[in-house]
């Protein structure tokens, strides 16, 4: 990377090696987390982390993400940061180039568990090919589809995007829209268009591409000819749940969190797949979301924190937190897990190998460019191609090109 980064803290640090705890040691790690003190599946995580490590108490600050940047500021202007940080996936790379997060590398490298993560969760906390935290969950996006509709114009689940088109005519001769995605100017908007980006095999490094083109011009002939509707422009993930529930749309991208927000909302059968491939055969591709641990890099007490990701970031671990939260596993033991061998979870955890991690230290700039374009192609004020030169454009320093 050619820039340095301050993120939006707009403060450099200065790393110094720290001192570890000994064995029989009384510390305290202080962990801030999105989750709040009063999370039951959390809580019991923690009480089991202290009863194997009864020498370190866990002070736990709540936040929640969107005031996450502003307070770690304030924390190191104050010369009082936490040990530990949960950071979400868009996120984590400006943290680690800022030099807010400690390079775990070497820490955890010979952890047994460490073989056992899906490489797109450990992607998601690599940064420069060094790892500055560990997956604690992951969440990522599937194909719904209306069942009762289906069998109404006769099609069976699709499995491509041809599939889809000839879905999509289906149902408008039927006066329904056959797709639906949330395509807002905001992250949601990068968030979906990802999959089908890389399903094309374009790349988000560059978007002035012929790949990435297919894309974006097969999304915006969707709302063009009428199979999506326009209002996706606007969706959020819960207005794209409820424009579902109404019964008037074939299929719908959305994540494995609808899974219980569906659930007995919905006055027709549906189900989930994959996202669909160009062609058939090829492994589907996704955007992963979802939050993880780091530890911070003037922690005082590197044994004690390391201790906790570790336990936290477990197998066992993470199979309590996911199935309570209603989450994906991050490394392919939870997903043995009887949970996750059925569907509809078990299509989520098929998308995994093909997830795509959204790391880079400028991110949040970078996406708006991006769902900038999404917004442009779709709403038809600008072709894909000029949509994305300019989105390129504007990005290309980000990349370091």
């Amino acid at each position: 990377m050619k820039r340095m980064v301050a993120f939006a803290l707009g403060i450099s640090m200065v790393l110094t090696a720290v001192p570890v705890m000994a064995a029989d040691e009384e510390v305290t790690l202080t962990v801030m987390n999105v989750q709040s003190s009063d999370d039951e599946t959390y809580n019991q995580l923690l009480a089991e982390f202290e009863e194997q490590y009864p020498n370190i108490k866990v002070e736990h600050i709540s936040t929640v993400n969107a005031e996450l940047k502003k307070q770690i500021k304030i924390d190191m202007l104050a010369g009082n940061m936490p040990d530990i940080v949960q950071f979400d996936n868009p996120d984590f790379a400006s943290f680690a180039a800022s030099g807010y997060l400690m390079d775990i590398t070497d820490l955890v490298a010979d952890w047994e568990e460490m073989p056992t993560y899906y490489e797109a969760t450990l992607n998601a906390v690599t940064y420069n090919d060094r790892l500055y935290g560990l997956p604690w969950e992951c969440n990522s996006l599937g194909l719904w589809y209306n069942k009762t509709l289906l069998d109404e114009l006769g099609c069976d689940v699709p499995v491509t995007w041809d599939d889809v088109l000839e879905i999509c005519e289906k149902a408008k001769e039927k006066g329904y829209y056959g797709m639906s995605m949330a395509a807002p100017a905001s992250e949601v908007g990068t968030f979906q268009f990802i999959p089908w980006l890389y399903a094309a095999g374009g790349s988000i490094e560059k978007l002035d591409t012929p790949e990435a083109a297919t894309a974006l011009n097969y999304l915006a002939d969707l709302v063009k000819n009428g199979y999506m509707n326009k209002e996706v422009l606007g969706y959020s993930h819960g207005d794209l749940t409820k424009a579902f529930q109404g019964g008037n749309t074939v299929l719908m991208e959305n994540g494995s969190w609808c899974i219980a927000n569906l659930d007995g909302n919905c006055s027709f059968e549906y189900g989930v797949t994959t996202l669909p491939v160009v062609q058939e055969g090829d492994v589907p591709t996704n955007c992963l979301g979802g939050y993880h641990y780091g530890i911070t890099a003037d922690c005082k007490n590197v044994d004690a924190a390391v201790a906790y990701l570790e336990f936290m970031c477990s197998a066992s671990s993470n199979l309590t937190w996911s199935k309570g939260a209603g989450l994906l596993p991050t490394n392919e033991e939870t997903a043995s897990d009887d949970m996750y061998t059925e569907e509809p979870w078990s299509d989520f955890v098929e998308g995994l190998p093909g997830a795509v991690a959204r790391v880079n230290p400028f991110w949040p700039d970078l996406s708006v460019n991006v769902y900038t374009a999404v917004q442009s192609a779709l709403s038809g004020e600008s072709s894909a191609e000029d949509a994305l030169a300019n989105a390129e454009a504007l990005n290309a320093s980000y990349w370091g090109f």
